[in-house]
């Protein structure tokens, strides 16, 4: 029995650090890391990790529309991604690493309602738990961009972005495990009540005109 629980561990633990399928090398770094400002057909979502829990593990960033999911990047711990999008009612769904779909909270979601011409803001905080280890997108509201707290985390991550061709690959080698976790979690996510699914939601007014 000792030895099968040390496997199971052992098996957790390279899942864990070697994340799925290296998504981690999809990514670049930007070489212009001032954050432009998108034109009024256009919002963006800054989506920004820095905490030393699970900072060996990938966060892995989706927006899905109509039941399609959109690959954004890879995040790594103590960095940035920009993405750009049409305005209006949007979903992200964030997602780690999990030996099992269906178990703890691998994989979290974000409702967004964003305008554009906009700049929105959101935290990609770790949550660990036993069989997953995930990652929740949390809105950052426009009265606490203003903080120090705030500057010190957006100045603080490197901005880097996905190598298309390198992100398309890995997506359509991820695409049917991805669809799983989606359809797993996304249930989830729907038991929340209005109250719940408001305080994981961007609203218009949170974006800023930078």
């Amino acid at each position: 029995m000792l030895i099968n629980i040390r496997s199971l561990i052992l098996i957790a633990l390279v899942a864990i650090l070697t994340g799925c399928g290296g998504s981690a090398n999809v990514m670049k770094e930007v070489p212009e890391q001032k954050i432009a400002k998108p034109d009024k057909d256009t919002a963006q979502i800054v989506f920004m990790r820095d905490s030393f829990m699970l900072n060996a593990v990938t966060a892995k960033l989706f927006e899905v529309t109509d039941g399609n999911i959109n690959f954004i990047g890879a995040l790594p711990n103590g960095n940035k991604i920009v993405y750009r999008t049409t305005p209006g009612k949007k979903v992200f769904m964030a997602y780690g690493e999990t030996m099992h779909i269906g178990y703890g909270r691998a994989a979290n979601f974000m409702k967004a309602d964003i305008v554009g011409g906009k700049t929105y803001y959101a935290i990609v905080l770790p949550i660990f738990g036993w069989g997953a280890s995930g990652f929740e997108p949390i809105p950052v509201r426009n009265y606490n961009m203003n903080s120090k707290e705030f500057a010190n985390l957006l100045n603080g991550c490197k901005l880097i972005m996905a190598d298309e061709a390198q992100a398309q690959a890995w997506h359509k080698d991820n695409k049917e495990h991805i669809r799983k976790v989606y359809s797993a979690y996304w249930k989830r996510f729907q038991t929340k009540n209005e109250v719940q699914q408001a305080e994981s939601t961007l609203m218009p007014e949170d974006g800023v005109e930078n």
